[in-house]
């Protein structure tokens, strides 16, 4: 109802226009976020999780992921290779890849 209402007016059906179209694009992007999260969530648990507290489960190491993607890293993360390569890969897969395929 509140779409078709913002419909009458020219300069918000421009708006409410746009956001119809890129429905399906915004979809596919967040399938595509989603389901890289989660196995790269899957792998740091079962590679990581007995040896760092970030990373003991599939929930806290999405936790740990999501607060990767603004800057803040675990505790010692420079003290493991493996803990370096993943945290590199992970950071260019989801932000070179996802948003030059976006």
């Amino acid at each position: 109802r509140v779409i078709l209402a913002t419909n009458v007016h020219p300069r918000l059906a421009l708006l409410t226009g746009t956001i119809g179209r890129s429905l399906d694009d915004m979809w596919h992007t967040t399938l595509l976020v989603v389901t890289l999260n989660l196995i790269f969530a899957g792998i740091a648990s079962w590679r990581f999780g007995s040896d760092y507290d970030n990373f003991e489960t599939i929930n806290v190491t999405l936790q740990t992921q999501f607060m990767m993607l603004f800057g803040t890293f675990p505790d010692n993360w420079t003290d493991s290779t493996d803990l370096i390569l993943y945290s590199v890969m992970f950071l260019m897969v989801l932000f070179i890849l996802v948003l030059n395929f976006v």
